[in-house]
């Protein structure tokens, strides 16, 4: 009986040591591992010695704060006087804020390419093929500026994003609700609304659309989209709420 209850005692500190073990994470200087919590987010582990759940906590994403170059195939433009050019691109980027990168875009990398060949076509756009072989200064400068204020802009929606995530575990809002403070997100209806005001301009959001205007929830509720017209409608009660 004795010999039986040391080798139950010795397996279960053996559980106890896999999963302690499975706890503790290292993470490397220049690095941020994105911690999921039953699959919501729930913290960005800095470098140093760190501890999470192992029964419900997951490494999801592993983020490089380092400087990264992508050199882009190149991308066809036209120039002022209609005449086609391929121009190579080399973008130099950094991850600043490691959660809006892993949740904020499907394909981060993809999306700095679109971006960054349409700024190219608007800027090579304006110029003439002289231009464009002796401006390599301006233009860089042109998309330097550009793509700066783009991320900013991608910064800020993504701030307020996080801000309407903060929703309390036992009050869950109506699906109505969700879908159209999400709308006013993604549509960046919110960027004029300060950071840390979002939340109680949602709360009075959702008393104006209830009293002055209850049919676009419960056309939202019923359809469970947004069709052209009630975006339309949607749009313009939110930018009344805000004069209210």
């Amino acid at each position: 009986m004795n010999v039986i209850g040391y080798v139950i005692a010795i397996i279960i500190l053996a559980i106890i040591v896999v999963f302690t073990a499975k706890g503790i994470k290292i993470v490397p200087e220049s690095r941020v591992y994105v911690i999921e919590r039953l699959g919501k987010y729930s913290q960005g582990l800095q470098s140093g010695l760190s501890f999470i759940n192992p029964f419900f906590d997951r490494v999801a994403k592993v983020i490089s704060l380092k400087e990264q170059v992508v050199d882009f195939p190149p991308q066809p433009v036209i120039t002022k006087d209609n005449a086609t050019m391929q121009i190579d691109t080399i973008v130099y980027f950094q991850i600043t804020d490691p959660k809006l990168y892993t949740y904020g875009v499907e394909r981060p990398l993809a999306a700095i390419e679109n971006l960054t060949a349409t700024t190219l076509r608007n800027i090579i756009g304006d110029m003439t093929v002289d231009q464009t072989l002796t401006s390599r200064d301006t233009i860089n400068t042109a998309m330097r500026a550009e793509l700066d204020e783009a991320t900013k802009n991608q910064l800020a929606q993504g701030e307020r994003i996080r801000e309407i995530l903060k929703q309390p575990n036992y009050k869950p809002m109506p699906v109505e609700y969700q879908i159209v403070i999400i709308f006013a997100a993604t549509k960046k209806l919110l960027l004029d609304v300060p950071t840390d005001k979002v939340l109680e301009f949602q709360d009075k959001l959702f008393r104006f659309i209830e009293s002055k205007h209850p049919e676009i929830a419960a056309e939202i509720r019923d359809k469970k989209e947004i069709s052209d017209d009630l975006a339309k409608r949607l749009t313009d009660v939110i930018n009344e709420c805000k004069k209210a």
